[in-house]
C-alpha cells in the first residue's frame, strides 16, 4: 500500500459500511476535525500523532473498526473510545512505546481539537475493562491511580430516549463555572 495517510473503515450504528481516506500531508485535516462528522475524532487525534510522532510514521495504515457497541451521544465516551483505538492502533504498527498515561493523553489532546472539548476522564477507556481508578487533576495535569478492587462493581446504564449536546453542555457549564 502506498497511500500516505489513514483509511479508517468502520461499520455504523445503522449497519452501513464506510470508508474514508486521510492524506498525512492533507492542509484540511484540522478542519475536518472541527466539523460536526463521525471521524473528526479520528482525524482530530492523528493530528496530534503526526505532530508528536512524523519522524516514525513511516507508511500509511489501515484501520478497519468492524464493531462498535458503545452508543453515541449518549454521554458513555464513545469518542474517547474512537480516540484511544486511533491512538493504540499507531502505537501498535509504528512501536511507539507509549505508557497508557501517554495513550490517554494523546486521546484527550485529539478530542479537543474537535468540537467536543470533553474532559480528561472520558479517555479512562484506555484502562480497559478490568480497571478502576481515581483521577486527581492539579490543573491541567491529570493523574491516574489504579485502585486495587477484587468485588464485582454493578453498574445501571439506562437509556432516557434523549437526546444530548456535549458541546451545548459544557459550554453552559464554562459560562456558569468561569475559570479565575
Amino acid at each position: 500500500n502506498d497511500f500516505q495517510g489513514l483509511i479508517y473503515r468502520y461499520i455504523d450504528h445503522s449497519n452501513v459500511y464506510n470508508e474514508i481516506k486521510f492524506e498525512y500531508s492533507d492542509q484540511s485535516l484540522s478542519s475536518i476535525a472541527r466539523s460536526d462528522r463521525f471521524y473528526s475524532y479520528v482525524v482530530g487525534t492523528l493530528i496530534v500523532l503526526l505532530d508528536r510522532y512524523v519522524d516514525k510514521i513511516t507508511t500509511g495504515i489501515d484501520i478497519y473498526n468492524y464493531l462498535s457497541t458503545l452508543p453515541v451521544k449518549k454521554g458513555l465516551s464513545s469518542s474517547a473510545a474512537i480516540c484511544v483505538s486511533i491512538v493504540k492502533s499507531f502505537d501498535h504498527v509504528f512501536d511507539l512505546n507509549l505508557t497508557r498515561d501517554e495513550i490517554m493523553d494523546i486521546a484527550f489532546l485529539g478530542e479537543m481539537n474537535t468540537p467536543s472539548k470533553c474532559g480528561r476522564m472520558d479517555q479512562c477507556v484506555a484502562m480497559g475493562k478490568d480497571s478502576i481508578a481515581l483521577m486527581t487533576f492539579n490543573r491541567s495535569n491529570c493523574q491516574l491511580t489504579i485502585l486495587p478492587n477484587k468485588s464485582i462493581i454493578y453498574f445501571v446504564v439506562a437509556d432516557l430516549n434523549a437526546s444530548k449536546d456535549t458541546v451545548i453542555i459544557l459550554r453552559d457549564l464554562n459560562d456558569c463555572f468561569p475559570q479565575p
